[in-house]
Order: C-alpha cells, then structure tokens, then sequence
C-alpha cells in the first residue's frame, strides 16, 4: 500500500464514522483547501507531503499512528500513548467499536451499510468476530462468500472484510469490491473499461464460467472494498 492508498484508506475510514462528510469539510479541519485535499487523495506528491500528513493527522486528535500514514510501517490507528496531549476525545469517539469486533451481516444486507440497524437487522445481534487486523485496516463488517465466481480466491464460505466507501470516485484497479447494483450485490475484481471513464470492468477469478462484464458507474448504489478475508475449510 503506498502513501496515496494508506491516505485514501484514512481518509474513508473517517467519513465512514462520520468525523468528515466531504472534501470541503476535510479542508476546513485541516486548515487548507478543498483542492489540496482532492489533489492529496489523487496522489499528487507536490501536496501530499509528509508535512501534509501530520497536519491532516493533528486535526483528527491524532487517531491514526503517523509513522503508517508517511511510511507504512506500524498500525493505521495510534496507541493511546501516542496520542499524549491530542484531545482524547476525538481518539476515543474514531476508536470506538474496534474492540468489540465486526458484526458478520447477511450478504444481501451490506446494502445498508453503514448508519446503525439494516433493514430487519440490529447489529448488536449479529455475531462477532476480533480480528484486529481488519479492525485497523477499517473494516466495517464481515460477509460471507457465497458461489463459484470468485474461485479459487475466495471459496464459499470464507469470509470477507469490508470497508465501506463513500463513492466510485477513487477505486484501485485490480483490488476487490463488493458492489450494490441493479443486478444485485456482486463481488469483483474491478479494472477499467479501455475507452470509458464512465463504466468499470468486473472481472470473476473464475473466467471460464464467469466472463467478465461492463458495468456503467451510474448503476453502482454502493460499494465497499474488501480488505481481507478468513479461509473456511
């Protein structure tokens, strides 16, 4: 993960825990503009310094660990004792939940993510899984893998890690997400469409049986990535 993705995987983790709403709002916070923090999130290396990331850390009361925001060494999230003299209350309110697990949600429910209960379901009922890897990384919640089309990647059964985000605007080609669309909820490989911006490539491990297929963004009411997953033999 570069220093683009780990500040984009901040950056989402944030809005997903409604610390920020969007860009402008990001902007006010850290004390720059709307345009440096768009250029931040497109990687751009004249804005996103590290200078840039301590700023942006030192608004947020210092909740993510800053040697992982400029370098990638360590935990996306500070220990309690790096945060010394930054206010606590914002490092406890962004913490919050990561010590009680992620919820396993139905896999036609993730629609409904994120903002409390999902349609017929209270996420305090939900079983429960540490593990504090996916917790750093963001995750909201885990989904279980059902059919053929991600094999052998993913099996049925496993279980997926996801990270809800807030739109299609940034996506990392190559990496997998599971998409709310018109057909359904689908887990895919996403890639570009050569020739247009407006559609995504979803491409399945399994080929043979799944080819891959356009899907125009407009149709994407959602998505989240997956950012790890648990084998079930």
């Amino acid at each position: 993960m570069n220093k683009q993705e780990r500040f984009q995987g901040a950056f989402t983790w944030l809005m997903n825990r409604g610390a920020i709403k969007n860009q402008t709002e990001a902007a006010r916070k850290i004390g720059t503009t709307q345009q440096n923090v768009s250029s931040a999130l497109r990687g751009n290396p004249k804005v996103l310094t590290d200078r840039f990331l301590r700023r942006f850390n030192a608004a947020f009361g210092g909740v993510f660990d800053i040697e992982w925001l400029i370098s990638g060494e360590g935990e996306m999230l500070a220990r309690p004792e790096q945060t010394a003299g930054q206010p606590e209350a914002n490092c406890e309110s962004a913490r919050s939940g990561l010590d009680a697990g992620l919820p396993l949600v139905p896999f036609d429910a993730l629609a409904g993510l994120p903002g409390g209960d999902l349609p017929g379901i209270r996420l305090e009922d939900c079983d429960r899984y540490v593990v504090p890897e996916f917790s750093r990384m963001g995750a909201d919640c885990l989904v279980r893998v059902a059919g053929a089309s991600m094999q052998p990647r993913y099996l049925s059964g496993d279980l997926l890690a996801v990270r809800r985000l807030s739109s299609a605007t940034f996506l990392q080609w190559g990496k997998v997400y599971v998409l709310d669309t018109e057909q359904g909820l689908l887990v895919k490989k996403l890639m570009p469409c050569d020739g247009d911006e407006g559609c995504v490539l979803c491409v399945s491990e399994n080929e043979k049986e799944f080819p891959p297929f356009r899907l125009p963004k407009a149709e994407i009411r959602s998505l989240s990535i997956v950012v790890g997953h648990v084998s079930v033999e």
